[in-house]
């Protein structure tokens, strides 16, 4: 009984707030659900950047370590 109260109770001060500004309404609601979205890009792109540096060291790394066993011509 209470859960269908605080519930009625929600609704009415979201429909308070959508109609008392609607677009700020629409924003909030927009960055709340971008929010996740942003953090895994966030995260997935600091990810493949590391990823990409190790790569690029490792190669850089092999490619000195041929040329310094390479005999000279």
């Amino acid at each position: 009984m209470w859960y269908r109260i605080i519930r009625l109770l929600k609704a009415g001060g979201n429909a308070y707030i959508f109609y008392s500004n609607p677009f700020r309404y629409l924003v909030g609601l927009l960055l709340i659900l971008l929010i996740p979205y942003a953090i895994y890009i966030f995260w997935g792109s600091l990810i493949v950047i590391i990823l990409a540096a190790f790569g690029v060291y490792f190669i850089f790394k092999l490619i000195r370590s041929a040329f310094e066993k390479a005999p000279y011509s």
